[in-house]
């Protein structure tokens, strides 16, 4: 909800890391990537969790699975 990303963009004015793990697409979609981060904190440490690298044939599918099984392993 638009609420719901105020309260996050509030919350990231303070943060010093951020870290998402979402379907590729979806941050930027709720105005939160990178750019959008680094201009409300332009301080703060952008993480993203990805199973594919950019440029990759895959880079828009989805690897929760993936990601997943490589943190039990402790990857």
């Amino acid at each position: 909800s638009p609420e719901g990303v105020q309260i996050v963009k509030d919350l990231l004015k303070q943060a010093d890391i951020c870290v998402e793990n979402m379907a590729p697409g979806t941050i930027e979609r709720l105005g939160l990537g990178y750019d959008e981060v680094k201009a409300i904190n332009p301080g703060i440490i952008y993480g993203q969790v990805k199973g594919f690298g950019e440029g990759s044939p895959f880079e828009k599918n989805l690897a929760f699975d993936m990601i997943f099984g490589l943190s039990l392993l402790g990857c």
